[in-house]
């Protein structure tokens, strides 16, 4: 029986539906199958392809299963091999998409809020309509005061997400090699199985370090529970030397946004004569 988890399914191909297996790859190793056809009804073979971290591990499994498929055949003589596949939703797929649903809502949530009270708060200040007694424009504070307020909020709660991962891999966070499996435009992708069998990516640049080679391999810090991301161990000086990249450039936006914004709104609300 080959187990094939794939496009959100989970296909369970009995070695008797297998015409064949091999090594479609080139320039990266694929695993291909064919599945056995009957030539009289003129329908194509089934074909699933995947795609390997490696291209050892593809001959060895084609070896083991090309040796297994005559003794396969003999007892269970089929016509088309289709009829034999059996494909059921991947239980593991439909976690991930309900997740990426979840996140989807929570972050649509958080930007509706934010954009009415911005909105809100814009059309109060138009409403007030008068500048403050040191002659200094509301509205103009509004516009222009948007943007620092976003990049400084931003840049600070990247810190605080920065520091819990660090906290809580440094707790409770499991060691784990990640296998590389493809290169995208920026970051190279590697992949790695957690205790519960759940399949994690994670996006390196192209200059990390690897453990080992022939697959690459890399060493991450994963939290069991899920709650942040999995990454390489990182020193508490790296830590804070990054946290204070970020917040040298943060603070200091942030501050002149909630001037500009909230701080401003407060004064065309109650303004002091």
């Amino acid at each position: 029986m080959i187990v094939l988890q794939q496009d959100g399914l989970r296909r369970r191909i009995p070695l008797a539906a297998v015409a064949e297996v091999r090594n479609g790859g080139r320039r990266q190793a694929s695993l291909e199958i064919d599945l056995r056809t009957d030539e009289s009804a003129g329908t194509g073979a089934v074909r699933y392809e995947l795609e390997a971290r490696s291209g050892m591990t593809v001959d060895l499994f084609v070896e083991a299963v090309t040796a297994a498929l005559p003794a396969a055949h003999i007892a269970r003589p089929v016509g088309d091999g289709a009829e034999l596949v059996v494909e059921e939703p991947d239980p593991l797929a439909v976690q991930r998409t309900e997740a990426q649903r979840r996140k989807s809502r929570r972050f649509m949530t958080v930007f509706a809020v934010c954009l009415v009270l911005w909105v809100a708060g814009l059309v109060t200040v138009v409403v007030a309509g008068r500048p403050m007694g040191d002659g200094s424009d509301p509205l103009g504070y509004w516009v222009v005061g948007t943007m620092p307020l976003l990049i400084g909020g931003g840049l600070t709660t990247w810190v605080v997400f920065i520091v819990r991962g660090w906290v809580v891999r440094r707790r409770r966070g499991v060691g784990v090699v990640a296998v590389f499996e493809r290169s995208g435009h920026r970051h190279r992708v590697f992949v790695f199985t957690d205790a519960a069998g759940e399949r994690h990516e994670y996006l390196a640049n192209r200059t990390i370090r690897t453990i080992a080679e022939d697959p690459p391999r890399i060493q991450l810090i994963h939290d069991p529970l899920g709650k942040v991301g999995a990454e390489p161990h990182e020193s508490l000086a790296y830590i804070i030397a990054r946290c204070t990249f970020y917040l040298v450039i943060g603070l200091p936006l942030l501050a002149g946004g909630l001037h500009a914004v909230p701080y401003q709104l407060f004064r065309a609300l109650f303004p002091v004569e």
